[in-house]
């Protein structure tokens, strides 16, 4: 367990819980152990980082919903195309999973794919699901640069991690490509796993999604991450850790009693 926590872990678990807030710290903490293995943090921390960002963060009023052809469409050709393919191919991906009401993608979705899309060939059923991945990825960053910075949220800032994985994604093919990184805080390189298996990169896209669109709901009832056998082997080793930033102090849990309900809320 690492006695710092890595800024990019931080943010890893702050996006996590923003696109899960419905689940509890405990769940968030196997998210990032699953994630992260030995450089994730204590459930001590995310219990903590939870409790923080729960008390902080102005939620933003759910967005609109991009309807073919309704309110929210737009009206130039290019745009049309790649929405509907993008519509189309979220449908099928949500009725194949088995996740019901998908009416469509958000606004802010449609708008970050509408800016994405050349990196893209939608003709290529890899490509579709990473197009919407990245809308994905995008639209969360963005949406949480507000929520956590509110008027003072830098774009780029908020979406580097995103940029990033959109760059890793267009040099794929390349001699460049074959040394850098394999992700950045919570996007990484999805695409890697489809020779070996389509089925799976196609279950983490509409996990995603789905984790996007309905927050409230949450993915667990669609997606369930830990089985209760999982979630049973709890114990309450403490261990001292801070991050980089000195961002939570700790005070010692002497009666299991007193423990955080949000921690122990295995739905």
């Amino acid at each position: 367990m690492p006695l710092h926590i890595d800024k990019d872990i931080s943010e890893w678990v702050d996006v996590c819980w923003s696109e899960h807030r419905s689940e509890s710290a405990l769940k968030i903490w196997r998210r990032a152990k699953e994630d992260w293995g030995e450089d994730s943090p204590s459930r001590r921390w995310v219990s903590n980082r939870v409790r923080d960002l729960k008390s902080r963060v102005r939620e933003l009023d759910p967005e609109p919903i991009a309807r073919p052809w309704g309110e929210h469409w737009p009206t130039d050709a290019d745009s049309v195309q790649v929405l509907l393919v993008l519509h189309d191919e979220a449908d099928l991906l949500c009725s194949s999973n088995g996740v019901q009401g998908f009416e469509g993608i958000t606004t802010r979705m449609a708008d970050w794919a509408c800016k994405i899309r050349n990196f893209f060939d939608c003709s290529v059923a890899l490509d579709r699901l990473m197009l919407l991945q990245f809308s994905v990825w995008f639209a969360g960053q963005e949406r949480w640069g507000l929520e956590n910075s509110g008027q003072y949220s830098d774009r780029y800032d908020s979406t580097h991690t995103a940029t990033s994985g959109l760059m890793a994604w267009y040099r794929r093919n390349s001699n460049v490509d074959s040394m850098g990184e394999k992700r950045w805080g919570h996007v990484f390189r999805i695409w890697d796993r489809w020779p070996e298996d389509e089925a799976e990169v196609r279950r983490i896209v509409c996990e995603y999604l789905s984790g996007h669109l309905f927050p409230r709901i949450s993915s667990r009832r669609m997606f369930p991450m830990f089985n209760q056998l999982q979630l049973g082997e709890i114990d309450f080793v403490l261990d001292t850790e801070d991050t980089n930033h000195n961002e939570a102090t700790y005070e010692p849990i002497d009666d299991l009693n007193n423990v955080d309900s949000d921690w122990m809320d295995i739905p």
